[in-house]
């Protein structure tokens, strides 16, 4: 549920991807917190752009057509550095799985009333 308001492709602007889990409270369930990792806030940033010209080549400056690139940053955002990641980002999901105390407080025996015929047990 965290996820469903949370674009998970890189222009930020569909919701491609999804993660599923079955919930089974007080066992496996979400802590709420939730998120998509961009990681092209740490790599092939906009601001980098300049950094990869040389690794983008002819293609960054001329289209297929021969033609001069109009919009080279378009080019270098939205093809060339999505496909050297993915266009897809990373999504996570925290998982609350530290249930050991309830868990074996439910596995206790209830108290025994003692015996009266044998009071030492």
């Amino acid at each position: 549920m965290e996820l469903q308001h949370l674009p998970s492709n890189a222009i930020k602007n569909k919701f491609y991807d999804q993660v599923a889990f079955k919930v089974r409270p007080g066992l496996f369930e979400t802590t709420g917190k939730a998120g998509v990792f961009d990681y092209y806030d740490v790599v092939f940033r906009t601001e980098d752009e300049a950094e990869y010209v040389p690794e983008m080549g002819d293609a960054y400056h001329t289209t297929d057509a021969g033609t001069p690139r109009a919009n080279k940053t378009a080019y270098y955002k939205t093809y060339w550095r999505t496909h050297q990641m993915s266009d897809h980002l990373p999504m996570w999901v925290e998982i609350s799985i530290a249930h050991t105390d309830q868990y074996l407080s439910s596995r206790l025996l209830p108290p025994q009333e003692p015996d009266p015929l044998n009071p030492e047990t």
